[in-house]
């Protein structure tokens, strides 16, 4: 019984160590997404025709967001 009881908490401390170790790696890696896009894709049919000379709404919203306003 004992030697179930020290594999149990062996790989339970395992586990722990492993997902701090995921979690710090999450949060350095993250990538950041402009909110602007998703409020650009949301008008759009979401159709993925490629009729704009894009591959698909996605890369639309993207060009979209980075050509700036129109103001002239």
């Amino acid at each position: 019984m004992n030697l179930i009881l020290i594999a149990v908490i062996s790989l339970g401390a395992i586990a722990l160590v492993l997902a701090a170790i995921l979690y710090v790696a999450s949060k350095k890696f993250a990538v950041y997404e402009d909110p602007r896009i998703a409020q650009v894709g949301e008008v759009l049919p979401q159709a993925n025709c490629g009729g704009c000379g894009y591959p698909g709404c996605s890369g639309f919203d993207d060009a979209c967001v980075k050509a700036g306003p129109l103001d002239g």
